[in-house]
């Protein structure tokens, strides 16, 4: 196109690339404001990016014509490790998030910046670029199943996972006490217990984590044991042994509190998950929370345990979705 440019995104494009993006998001996703809340763009979010170790300036781009900026994309490619021994070679490239135009729509813009995105990804030796909502570089970016972007990478060969369910409790009139009360006894009934975690449990907690949930181990749990004054976690133990986890019973300024549970896979189906989140939610109430928002796949064989606790469905977002470059 005459006068198009394709280039890296400058500190002076961050307000025009701002704009688009959340007049975009507002026309995409209205009336879903949880997940309006987590995409929102601004400028100072935008210069952190660009000032990220994960960042590189062939990886962020605009388009320009006539001096206008009318499309931005970025991809990132992980090259400081997350974690002590993450295998950053064996990661695919990430697409963080892509924008055109509404009145620039229809003229391939946003093919030419994806080329040049994936054109990225090959050059960092990488052989597939996915967009995934739990884990990028820098920033994760999720889609809503039938936007726009969304029929637009499908189109371009981008394969997607059964989608992800965003649930939400409001703990108003709720009462989880007694059901708390009687799961623990049913625990004890089989030999288990639940209750805090304690400072003698971290070897036999940190192995569990290790062996079973990693990611979780190095971004959530290992700094949260770390803190000062560490946010509450439930544990069900067999004898010593840490065999169970929920975290974090905590309730954040706005009144909300959400969980990341696990169950050693020895130890699944004995109802210790609907045990461990019954009494997160009494103790997350007793503190004073006022609702919960999480996300489950929708093809989650556990999922009817949180629909049993009372969450019920607000949308639908993508979790991932992946193209393999020839």
């Amino acid at each position: 196109m005459a006068g198009e440019s394709i280039r890296p995104c400058a500190k002076q494009d961050a307000p025009a690339v701002v704009t688009m993006w959340n007049d975009a998001l507002m026309r995409e996703a209205a009336g879903h404001e949880w997940y309006l809340a987590a995409h929102r763009l601004t400028v100072p979010a935008l210069e952190q990016v660009a000032a990220h170790p994960n960042y590189r300036a062939d990886g962020g781009l605009v388009c320009e014509v006539d001096g206008e900026v009318v499309a931005y994309g970025r991809a990132a490619v992980g090259h400081v490790p997350a974690f002590e021994g993450q295998d950053l070679s064996a990661l695919p490239a990430y697409l963080e998030g892509f924008v055109v135009d509404e009145r620039w729509r229809g003229r391939g813009i946003g093919g030419r910046i994806l080329t040049q995105l994936e054109a990225f990804a090959r050059s960092s030796g990488r052989d597939a670029v996915q967009m995934n909502c739990f884990w990028s570089p820098i920033r994760p970016m999720s889609l809503l199943p039938g936007s726009t972007g969304y029929g637009f990478l499908l189109r371009r060969g981008y394969e997607a996972l059964p989608p992800e369910m965003q649930l939400r409790l409001t703990f108003e009139g709720a009462g989880f006490d007694h059901k708390a009360r009687q799961g623990r006894q049913r625990l004890r009934e089989q030999g288990l217990d639940l209750r805090y975690y304690e400072d003698a449990d971290r070897a036999s907690f940190e192995e569990l984590l290790r062996g079973h949930f990693l990611a979780w181990w190095h971004d959530l749990y290992g700094p949260n044991l770390d803190r000062p004054t560490p946010h509450g976690v439930l544990v069900a133990l067999d004898g010593r042994r840490v065999v169970g986890f929920i975290g974090f019973v905590h309730v954040k300024d706005d009144g909300t509190a959400d969980f990341t549970p696990g169950v050693h896979p020895d130890y699944r189906r004995r109802g210790i998950a609907t045990a461990l989140l019954d009494m997160w939610a009494a103790e997350v109430q007793r503190l004073g929370a006022v609702r919960s928002e999480i996300a489950t796949n929708v093809e989650n064989a556990a999922r009817h345990i949180y629909f049993e606790m009372g969450y019920e469905k607000i949308g639908e977002f993508s979790s991932r979705l992946t193209r393999k470059l020839d």
